[in-house]
């Protein structure tokens, strides 16, 4: 039988939790008009993507972090936090692997399993590219969850074999 504290523990780790089969459903339905809008300039759809990102990264960083924010001080802790807890509201589970190389100042968060892009089909240009401009936007969004914590970032994502994806989180000097 569960304790009270267990209950009360998973009771709030639903409340920090979104529905990430319907979160992927909205965002891709947004991104894939954006992507798709023969109208809009590539300039502006990256205008549109930072935008989003940025305002769904903070909120996130807020639902998730509540009264902790400040704890989060050192910037292991806070690539920690952005592993493990932003990831798992996002996407349903932590990252698979977090490296950190001292030649860059660069964190590696690596997804063997990235559910948010494993629907997407690989075997066209077009479905390249999409999944290219998806990885730009999860970049910002990771940007913009770091920079809730005063960290400059650039944020970079590849793939070698679209299943395995890779942010690559190089840190600016002040």
């Amino acid at each position: 039988m569960d304790s009270l504290s267990q209950i009360k523990d998973r009771t709030e780790a639903k409340k920090r939790t979104v529905d990430s089969e319907t979160w992927f459903i909205l965002i891709h339905a947004y991104l894939r008009l954006l992507f798709e809008d023969p109208e809009k300039e590539k300039e502006l759809k990256t205008l549109r993507i930072e935008s989003l990102a940025f305002s769904i990264g903070r909120n996130v960083i807020e639902k998730c972090a509540d009264e902790k924010l400040g704890r989060y001080r050192e910037r292991k802790d806070i690539i920690k936090f952005i592993a493990v807890d932003v990831w798992s509201f996002l996407f349903g589970k932590m990252v698979t692997r977090v490296d950190y190389k001292e030649e860059g100042d660069t964190y590696y968060f690596q997804d063997n399993d990235f559910k948010f892009l494993r629907r997407i089909s690989s075997e066209d240009d077009t479905a390249k590219e999409y999944i290219s401009f998806c990885m730009n936007f999860i970049g910002h969004l990771l940007r913009s969850a770091l920079k809730a914590f005063n960290i400059d970032t650039v944020v970079t994502g590849e793939t070698q074999n679209y299943s395995d994806y890779t942010f690559m989180i190089q840190f600016k000097n002040v």
